[in-house]
């Protein structure tokens, strides 16, 4: 005989016309609640390994993004420092013109004004700096 299913468990023992539902008991409904929660609690679970998987997959580019982003900020930095360090040799190429008096365009005596162009442009470049990274 085969097993109960939903179409013939209501029919009688010999194939015949269907019995009225056995109501079900306490026990009954307590074990199919619990069914209904252990399935509810299995999505539930599944639901936060999946959301776990993509929070590993995030973090995993977040940490590749840095990892490039720190290799463009140390080429950033190198290209900086090669460009102090041409602006020392400029400074220092000026400054020997200077000391030509008549050769250069440049007066003698200029180096003084020539050191404030430089400290007011490092002003001018730490308030766009600060402008830019504070106006967030």
């Amino acid at each position: 005989m085969p097993a109960p299913t939903k179409s013939n468990a209501a029919m009688s023992p010999d194939g015949g016309a269907p019995q009225p539902a056995v109501p079900k008991t306490e026990l009954q409904e307590l074990q199919m609640k619990a069914g209904e929660v252990t399935d509810e609690s299995l999505e539930s679970t599944r639901r936060m390994l999946a959301l776990c998987e993509e929070s590993v997959d995030v973090g995993t580019k977040t940490v590749e993004n840095l990892h490039i982003q720190g290799e463009q900020l140390d080429r950033i930095e190198e290209g900086m420092d090669q460009i102090n360090a041409d602006m020392k040799e400029a400074e220092k190429n000026l400054t020997g013109m200077e000391k030509c008096c008549g050769i250069c365009v440049l007066p003698c005596n200029k180096s003084a004004s020539f050191k404030k162009m430089k400290v007011r442009g490092e002003v001018m470049m730490m308030e766009k700096w600060l402008t830019i990274n504070h106006s967030v």
